[in-house]
């Protein structure tokens, strides 16, 4: 603690965080920006080694060569000749070995979405020629929002360049998740020595302790079961246990070959709506279309059927592991299998219910009947509803479409919570067009000739996905060079239009104003939003949940979407077309992200950042007003 109330570049240390044999971690706080980062700082007895001195600005530049939401950003790098300091974010939560103590061990449906994360980590560092050579729990952190960041990259290597500063032959890592090739201290270590350490880590998450205890075994007898004795088996999770297997096999050349190989057997498996390795567990939880599957079933026979297909679907996986003994891809059953249980299944329906061929005729008419009946309601209803909306609008240069939304009045605010969402008030809103999706990293990109998104390097297909990591001020350049293109000045809505549009416009007039874009009910929200609960801790596509009354998408979570306004108390009182306060220091933005909580992400939901800063769950959406409407004929309705 001998830095504390010390200063490194701009920033004030203010809180001792921890140490380690390296180094220490402290709190700084920027001094004229306010801003909290952590600063790593060399353990001064170690400053005096070339070596070490050499590693650990090694780590600093590799660290700050990663873009990636699920490793930890580093923001600045100080060296004096008696202290080197490496500047990053700040995070606030625990690692995972400090959380797995407090809980004993992970179900799979825990597990899974956490270590994917860790696996989307290095894939992303993999791919720029870095391997880690420390992947433990420990170098694991899980904020306090779950999100997943990696730690530590000081005995990383740069796979093209050679680069890895330790003598030859070191023998560097944490023993329990070392590889036989790291105990052995070969000199050709590549990426397949992570992935070692992944299925290590893996099995650590769901057994609640390592394969080997360094409490009572020495490291000579860690290193010895590690070159020549199997992992232990993970017997409660056997499909998992079998990729363990895979990546923890001695021979690395029988191990996945890349991370990617190793993601895309575990969402395999697990992606399987029969996938039951914990009895009834996965049953109870697992979620269709925002019901329970249980609260789907009328009686318990149905539900031990589907247990039993999904025991069976195990056994018959396990056979065709078992015959391989190092399967690089676990397959579905055949096209031919499954016709087959099909007609089976088909022809047993028919025989239990004696149906003749008349009477399956008349039921197929009348279904056919109710689903005609059915379309022309729909297209009737469709008719109404444009009728009533207005009409869309798609920018043919630009490749954008809108919606339009017919003004009136409507209640700003809310008193469901207390804060900056009061007072309720009435505002009046002229009629205006609005993105009816958020626009995406392929608008961005035709319009700025590149992409900012975070997410780019490691989604596929990204163009439809929203654009983030882009501040208020990038989007005004944004905004001026779709003007220049299109000669059309589109802008970001104001904070009363967004909320307008997200509630539903004029459709609501009369009614209580749903909760969310869509939806008031928070059982059916996932049919409406990517929020904490579904989103796997990314952004989704646009438009790939339920649009609002309004055909508008993703007004609710996803991401958050900037609005014009300066933050700043409502007013009481009524006001029409309000544009917030004239200054301020503070952007508003609206809607909340995919991180969020139910509450978070309600219509009335308020939120401020920065006009500079960008970030990964932020994005925005576009509005267009061809002649803004007589305040005379708002005040009238």
């Amino acid at each position: 603690m001998e830095y504390l109330n010390t200063k490194i570049l701009n920033y004030r240390l203010t809180r001792f965080i921890g140490e380690g044999g390296m180094a220490s971690v402290y709190e700084g706080t920027h001094e004229k920006l306010g801003t909290k980062v952590a600063i790593k700082i060399l353990n001064p007895v170690l400053t005096a080694n070339k070596q070490i001195r050499q590693r650990f600005e090694n780590e600093a530049k590799m660290m700050a060569s990663l873009n990636h939401p699920n490793i930890v950003k580093v923001m600045d790098y100080d060296e004096q000749p008696d202290k080197l300091a490496i500047v990053m974010e700040l995070l606030d939560g625990t690692n995972l070995a400090s959380h797995i103590k407090t809980i004993d061990a992970l179900k799979p449906e825990q597990a899974i979405p956490i270590f994917t994360h860790v696996l989307d980590a290095f894939i992303y560092a993999h791919g720029k020629g870095i391997i880690h050579r420390d992947i433990k729990p420990s170098n694991i952190f899980l904020d306090s929002e779950n999100h997943v960041k990696i730690l530590d990259f000081g005995i990383a290597k740069l796979l093209e360049s050679g680069d890895d500063f330790t003598s030859t032959g070191a023998q560097l890592g944490t023993p329990t998740y070392m590889s036989p090739e790291q105990v052995k201290a070969e000199k050709n270590i590549d990426q397949r020595t992570d992935i070692y350490s992944l299925g290590v880590t893996l099995f650590f998450l769901l057994n609640g302790k390592p394969p080997y205890n360094s409490s009572t075994q020495s490291n000579f007898e860690i290193f010895n079961k590690i070159v020549y004795e199997p992992i232990p088996d993970l017997v409660k999770y056997p499909d998992l246990n079998q990729l363990i297997k895979i990546a923890t096999d001695k021979d690395r050349n029988q191990r996945f070959n890349k991370v990617e190989e190793f993601k895309e057997e575990i969402l395999k498996l697990t992606s399987n709506p029969f996938y039951l390795e914990d009895d009834k567990t996965l049953i109870d939880k697992h979620q269709i279309g925002g019901r329970n599957i249980k609260d789907s079933f009328e009686d318990d026979t149905l539900i031990d059927e589907y247990r039993k297909r999904g025991a069976n679907l195990n056994a018959q996986k396990s056979s065709r592991v078992n015959g391989n003994k190092h399967p690089k891809s676990i397959k579905p059953e055949n096209s031919i299998t499954r016709n087959a249980t099909h007609k089976s299944e088909k022809s047993n329906i028919e025989k239990q219910t004696n149906l003749s061929e008349s009477k399956v005729g008349k039921i197929r008419r009348k279904y056919l009947l109710y689903v005609s009946s059915g379309i022309v309601l729909l297209l009737v209803a469709i008719f109404l509803i444009s009728k009533f909306t207005g009409h869309g609008y798609r920018d043919s240069m630009f490749n954008y479409s809108m919606v339009f939304v017919p003004g009136s009045t409507f209640q700003m605010g809310s008193q469901d919570v207390s804060g900056d969402e009061i007072p309720v008030h009435k505002v009046g809103v002229s009629d205006f067009y609005i993105g009816a999706y958020e626009v995406t990293q392929a608008h961005w990109k035709e319009i700025m000739g590149e992409n900012p998104s975070l997410y780019k390097s490691f989604l596929t297909n990204c163009d439809n996905y929203p654009v983030e990591n882009v501040s208020w001020n990038d989007i005004q350049a944004f905004l001026k060079r779709v003007y220049q293109q299109t000669g059309k000045e589109y802008r970001l809505p104001t904070e009363a239009e967004w909320e307008y549009a997200a509630g539903g416009g004029a459709t609501q007039s009369g009614k209580a104003r749903k909760r969310w874009a869509g939806t008031s009910d928070e059982g059916f929200l996932s049919d409406y939003a990517w929020y904490h609960l579904n989103s796997d801790e990314k952004p989704h596509a646009v438009g790939s949940k339920l649009p609002n009354d309004l055909e508008i998408y993703d007004m609710t979570g996803n991401v958050a979407e900037w609005c014009s306004d300066w933050d700043g108390n409502y007013k009481s009182g009524y006001q029409i077309d309000p544009e917030g306060p004239s200054t301020g220091s503070s952007r508003v933005i609206r809607g909340g992200n995919w991180g969020m909580n139910a509450t978070d992400i309600r219509i009335t939901s308020r939120a401020r950042i920065d006009p500079s800063d960008k970030d990964r769950y932020t994005g925005f959406r576009l509005v267009y007003r061809e002649e803004k409407v007589a305040v005379d004929s708002v005040a009238a309705w």
